[in-house]
């Protein structure tokens, strides 16, 4: 996975994108929501690994899900700044079919609503069919809440952030 990062036309301020490769960076749960209403939340682990830098010349992840329920896949996130709201950043995935997993027998297309924190992630899914785009599931009528449990911040090359932005 690579960073999209798109500030509606705006310059890309470079401590914004710092700070998302940042906190994008480690191992995150939703242990807690998931033991507190586990009929309606499985427990899903979410890891965003820092790839080296010349991987794909620009910052990558490789992201992992893994839960009880389906096997893991990984999506492209674009994140957008908020200049008003510095606490968070909001993204979703690539629409058009990009994120495809199947339920029942059939693919569904991952439309997702993402917000990051420094230590926290959520994420609204809903699984739309492909041909008629109707919402076909939805993880809950809650978004997903995630805690981070490790950070890999400190595997970010600050030097390297700058080089994507020219």
């Amino acid at each position: 996975m690579t960073i999209s990062f798109n500030n509606r036309g705006a310059k890309t301020n470079t401590s914004d994108l710092i700070t998302l490769t940042r906190w994008i960076a480690g191992d995150c749960s939703n242990q807690k929501q998931a033991f507190v209403n586990p009929t309606q939340y499985a427990h899903i682990h979410i890891s965003f690994r820092p790839l080296p830098f010349d991987f794909f010349s620009e910052i990558g992840f490789y992201p992992e899900q893994v839960d009880d329920i389906q096997q893991p896949y990984c999506c492209s996130i674009t994140f957008r700044s908020n200049p008003q709201q510095h606490e968070m950043f909001q993204g979703g995935l690539e629409p058009g079919n990009k994120c495809l997993i199947p339920h029942n027998g059939c693919p569904t297309d991952v439309v997702s609503e993402v917000k990051l924190g420094e230590y926290t992630w959520s994420s609204l899914d809903k699984g739309m069919d492909i041909k008629t785009h109707e919402q076909v599931w939805c993880s809950t009528a809650e978004p997903l809440f995630f805690e981070k449990k490790q950070s890999f911040a400190d595997e970010i090359s600050v030097s390297n952030v700058g080089e994507t932005l020219c």
